[in-house]
């Protein structure tokens, strides 16, 4: 582009084309989910003063959002075209503003957040291996949780260590005292946002919330010098149920908190740690102020929050004086009662190893009996070292009722819906523990999957005029949903169609169970041969740790009219994940391994 060449709607676009993907909706790490005032201008049509105000006031409120100002942007001008140049032209400035608003998008200014502190958990009592600390962010949408992090949204963590035993002799309690205190100081604030500690969305390392995916990947840590070299704080994070949350499509996010004390007795002495330990959580959480005075902001939906309590592993499981190994696959498997037939006096602290292949079964759905319990009394403390596979049942499939025109009321018209589908199941929990434990997860743990939905109906109906009577009807239904992906022997079954219709050219099937290896798939619907009319296919199971996904909503083909009318039932909803570990502020993870499914 020459000086002095007329600006038109393209070099307009593309101004307005990179205001859109910050201040709007956006994608993956751009977007501040609020309203823009301008939008682009369509072939042949020239560009209007409103036109370059809008694309003014959308530049003020990016900036006022990162610098807390209002920045001094020249305006467009009546009957005055507008020309390139090196630097003072409206165009010229606009563009250099916005292009250096789109590098710092992910800052916030003054006044343009507030903070929550979310206060301090404290652990008072001497502990030894590792005490862990498990965080939850909940958001109602993925794109809440992906604006809230655009617009500079961030949680900040703070660790220390007090009082407790005090001296400087090398090799006692006092030293790792101050080990530790020193450890925590180094650490100082850490801070989790969309571009911290990291930028981007690749590699998938745990260092923002895009570069998240299902495992736990590491934030932060910080390790002391010899001889305590094996001390170390970390935090881990990770998106459960999201593999890769490159695109921002996770609405949770979980952190995992820990004080690892790799203390060698025979290096340094005694071991222990005691005083106060903490950690403390606050966040900013950005809002919006925006220009003219009747453009209303939409509201960040700050997350809801779950600040667990700091756990502790006492014991080393290689130093428990009662130790026992299954070899065999288990269903149901209570701890507690495991040690006590297997020869525990009640008091000694306990360490059950799991063996690699070995699986630990739930038979029940939901969350009233898990595959393994952990409860009851430990007095010395309990580990459970897991190198196999814990995992609850499948949830069952959603059904699909047996419901046919005669079951509405007369006259027919506009007073039935059609019905949905049944909800899937939700799948079986695979850990419960309501007692302080050391879990150290070399294997997997998993909730079942949770069950597929129905699909719905469709039904086409056709009425004389004006008489208003039914000639004749056209009814198709959904197919079943497809069980979880299940323990080991209770497979979930997948539902049922009730009334098969089939007759007809394509009949309606049940929904498949599901197996240890797989979920089932959900089963077909029917149709009348010419998809004029066609049942919601049922839902597929989800996998371990997994929703089932919905049915299918029955469609209706066919051209609306006056005397055809169309009935569609929407699919059930999928049958919720089974929980991976249900009390999990009770654990405290030597390694947390694969664990799949939510928390609670």
């Amino acid at each position: 582009m020459a000086v002095g060449d007329i600006i038109d709607r393209d070099d307009y676009n593309s101004i307005q084309t990179i205001v859109a993907r910050v201040l709007g909706t956006g994608s993956s790490n751009t977007g501040y989910g609020q309203p823009v005032l301008s939008s682009p201008v369509s072939a042949g049509q020239k560009v209007t003063i409103q036109e370059w105000d809008d694309l003014r006031n959308d530049i003020i409120n990016v900036y006022r959002h990162q610098n807390g100002t209002i920045p001094s942007l020249p305006s467009a001008v009546e009957a005055q075209k507008i020309r390139y140049n090196t630097s003072n032209s409206v165009w010229n400035k606009f563009l250099t503003e916005i292009q250096s608003l789109d590098s710092t998008r992910f800052t916030v200014g003054s006044q343009q957040f507030t903070t929550t502190n979310y206060g301090t958990q404290t652990r008072t009592t001497l502990w030894r291996e590792k005490c862990t600390c498990l965080i939850t962010l909940e958001w109602s949408t993925a794109e809440q949780a992906r604006h809230y992090f655009n617009s500079g949204g961030s949680f900040s963590f703070l660790s220390s260590r007090t009082g407790g035993t005090t001296g400087s002799d090398t090799g006692t309690i006092a030293a790792q005292n101050t080990e530790w205190s020193n450890l925590l100081t180094a650490a100082a604030t850490d801070i989790f946002a969309g571009n911290r500690p990291g930028t981007g969305v690749n590699p998938n390392n745990g260092q923002n919330y895009f570069r998240l995916g299902g495992s736990y990947q590491t934030v932060y840590t910080q390790s002391s010098s010899s001889p305590y070299g094996a001390n170390t704080y970390r935090i881990t994070a990770r998106t459960p149920g999201v593999s890769d949350n490159s695109n921002g499509t996770a609405r949770i996010v979980e952190f995992l908190v820990e004080w690892i004390d790799g203390h060698d007795f025979n290096v340094v002495g005694p071991d222990g740690v005691d005083g106060t330990l903490s950690l403390s959580l606050s966040s900013i959480d950005p809002i919006f102020k925006l220009v003219p005075a009747n453009n209303t902001p939409v509201t960040i939906e700050k997350p809801s929050v779950s600040f667990g309590n700091i756990t502790s592993v006492n014991v080393s499981p290689t130093d428990a004086p009662f130790k026992r190994t299954i070899t065999t696959n288990q269903t149901n498997l209570n701890i507690r009662t495991y040690a006590l037939n297997n020869g525990w006096n009640g008091s000694d602290a306990v360490a059950i190893t799991i063996n690699s292949g070995v699986v630990i079964s739930g038979n029940t759905a939901g969350d009233s009996t898990a595959a393994c319990t952990i409860s009851g009394s430990f007095p010395n403390g309990v580990s459970l070292i897991n190198n196999g596979t814990i995992v609850g049942r499948g949830g069952n499939g959603g059904s699909v009722r047996s419901v046919n025109l005669f079951d509405a009321p007369y006259p027919y018209r506009g007073r039935w819906d059609p019905p949905g589908g049944d909800p899937g199941n939700p799948g079986g929990t695979a850990l419960t523990i309501s007692v302080n434990a050391m879990i150290d997860n070399n294997g997997t743990i998993a909730g079942g999957g949770g069950g597929g939905g129905g699909g719905g109906f469709a039904q086409l109906l056709v009425w004389t005029q004006p008489q208003d009577q039914l000639v004749s009807s056209s009814t198709e239904k959904g197919g079943a949903g497809g069980g979880g992906r299940s323990s080991n022997g209770f497979n979930s079954s997948g539902g049922i169609s009730v009334d098969k219709f089939t007759f007809f050219p394509v009949p309606n099937e049940d929904g498949q169970p599901g197996t240890f290896s797989s979920a089932g798939s959900g089963g077909s619907a029917s149709s009348d041969g010419n998809s004029n009319v066609v049942g919601g296919a049922g839902g597929t199971g989800g996998n371990w740790g997994e929703n089932g996904s919905p049915g299918g909503r029955g469609n209706v083909n066919f051209a609306q009219s006056p005397d055809h009318q169309h009935l569609e039932g929407t699919g059930g909803i999928g049958g919720s994940a089974g929980l991976s570990v249900k009390g999990i502020a009770n654990v405290a993870f030597r390694n947390v391994g694969t664990v799949l499914g939510p928390v609670s």
